[in-house]
């Protein structure tokens, strides 16, 4: 799927449904689910954080920079999805 031809509500909903896969986000609103600081509260150890970051690599067809996987925005699906749309 072309990445540009997505809107940032659809690529919230995509990281939604690939950090979900291993494990559900105990939140139930979509805002609090973009929001949710997923790393801070244990739901990808180290190994998930790599499969997590080659599956949206893969999903969106981009690369991340370390200067993403680093920034405040790759600690919560907003962010990441923000990054995204400037890819």
């Amino acid at each position: 799927m072309k990445k540009k031809s997505l809107d940032l509500i659809n690529i919230q909903k995509k990281l939604i449904k690939i950090l979900e896969k291993k494990k559900k986000l105990n939140v139930k609103s979509f805002k609090e689910k973009i929001s949710c600081r997923f790393l801070e509260k244990g739901y990808l150890d180290s190994i998930g954080i790599i499969n997590f970051i080659i599956s949206i690599e893969e999903e969106f067809n981009i690369k991340f920079s370390s200067k993403d996987t680093e920034s405040e925005k790759f600690r919560t699906l907003d962010g990441i999805s923000k990054i995204i749309l400037k890819k």
